[in-house]
């Protein structure tokens, strides 16, 4: 039985990761101007969305020490472009607060509470979600906090003054308030 299980989840983590990969190679066509391709890229979150929910509801949250640091990310990314599927963001993101809180340190938390808050109309904590305007980019909504970056999960893995992540992916707001570009 344990073989079975070691199997489901090596299908799993290529399945993530496989999602993914065509998540990213069709993410242009979010913004295109062209309404059909616009469709494309709803259909295909939309599918990814539910296969997660699925996942979710059979394995909880696919994390790290589960299926790996790609297929983890993948996950998140997955959960991160089911705009239209709240129920799923929402889920996802419980899912990855209880892994944080357990020790399963996650850099996308921040991410997705920001993103689902956005999806409901909610001010932004870390101030991670931007969209464009024209040529340039903005905030979609004002965060509440400039320091809630370093309450983020365990802090070895969240606070940004230990942080593994390059200043360039930091949040908006943590990179202003530690004066980088």
């Amino acid at each position: 039985m344990e073989s079975r299980v070691v199997h489901d989840v090596a299908a799993l983590a290529k399945e993530l990761t496989a999602m993914a990969a065509a998540d990213q190679q069709s993410s242009a066509r979010a913004n295109s101007d062209d309404p059909a391709e616009q469709l494309v890229w709803l259909r295909l979150t939309a599918q990814h969305g539910d296969r997660l929910g699925q996942i979710m509801a059979e394995y909880g949250w696919p994390t790290t020490e589960m299926v790996g640091e790609e297929a983890a990310r993948a996950a998140w990314l997955i959960a991160q472009h089911a705009d239209r599927q709240l129920d799923v963001q929402r889920r996802a993101l419980q899912l990855m607060q209880q892994a944080a809180s357990a020790g399963a340190a996650s850099r996308d938390l921040a991410f997705l509470q920001d993103r689902t808050h956005v999806n409901e109309g909610r001010k932004q904590t870390y101030g991670t979600q931007i969209e464009r305007e024209g040529r340039g980019r903005q905030f979609r909504g004002p965060a509440t906090s400039l320091n809630a970056w370093t309450n983020c999960g365990p802090k070895s893995a969240s606070n940004p003054s230990t942080s593994t992540l390059p200043s360039s992916q930091l949040p908006d707001a943590d990179r202003v308030r530690r004066g980088m570009p």
